[in-house]
């Protein structure tokens, strides 16, 4: 359990890795390839998490709205991540919902672009 958990922080962190490589002069249109890299690396994370703590079952409810500023969606998404990350060891179901809800506003972003 505690390996799927460390895969699972360094997805994320790859992810966030990726998202700061945008900036104010990343257009949105120039920047799917990041952000599907970044959705992909939570969605690993995402499953590494689900195995972990055998989320199979659960299916948190998401509503995603996504803002037309891309540098104000950015900002909460990866302050959402880093949210996930903090509480990834001590409330795993609070990391695992944060996870598909940034993954959801992640792909909402990729649809606009």
């Amino acid at each position: 359990m505690k390996q799927l958990v460390e895969e699972a922080r360094k997805s994320m962190i790859e992810a966030l890795t990726f998202l700061e490589k945008l900036n104010e002069k990343t257009g949105i249109s120039n920047s799917t390839s990041i952000l599907w890299k970044a959705t992909e690396s939570l969605d690993y994370a995402s499953l590494l998490t689900s195995l972990a703590h055998d989320y199979s079952n659960f299916i948190p409810d998401i509503e995603v709205n996504v803002d037309d500023n891309l540098q104000s969606e950015l900002k909460t998404i990866k302050d959402d991540i880093k949210k996930s990350l903090e509480c990834l060891e001590n409330d795993p179901q609070k990391s695992y919902v944060l996870l598909k809800r940034t993954i959801s506003s992640l792909r909402a972003l990729r649809k606009v672009s």
